[in-house]
């Protein structure tokens, strides 16, 4: 991750310079960015990123629909993991614990999310079949 944090701040420059701040390239890229930030343990730059992803997302797609559920639930799983650095500042390789997996994701119309999969989306009916499956 250390190694890719270079590259993808130069193609992140120059794509805001082609694209403009709100193209969805400079969003996926900034997301990869936030990634490789988290995988480094530090979640507070990852979560500031994701939260520029959510702002581009929101303007170019709107507030609802998928990518902005995708995007506010990157932001959640930031968040989290900046708590858990906070809680725990000190670990033997330097990084915060990472967050949990399983949370309620941030839609009233999702149940949870799992391993990075949602599950119960759309129909409330479906939530509780779509959970007992999977669990």
């Amino acid at each position: 991750p250390q190694q890719a944090v270079a590259p993808l701040q130069r193609a992140l420059r120059i794509e805001r310079e082609e694209f403009g701040p709100d193209h969805p390239r400079v969003a996926a890229t900034l997301r990869t960015l936030a990634h490789a930030f988290g995988a480094l343990g530090d979640f507070m730059q990852q979560h500031r990123l994701l939260e520029e992803v959510l702002g581009i997302v929101e303007r170019t797609h709107g507030r609802e629909g998928g990518r902005a559920m995708q995007a506010r639930d990157d932001v959640q799983q930031a968040a989290l993991g900046e708590e858990a650095a906070a809680a725990s500042p000190s670990t033997p390789s330097g990084a915060a614990s990472r967050p949990p997996r399983l949370q309620r994701a941030s839609s009233p119309l999702t149940v949870v999310r799992w391993r990075g999969s949602l599950y119960g989306e759309g129909d409330p009916g479906k939530q509780v079949d779509a959970l007992d499956r999977t669990l």
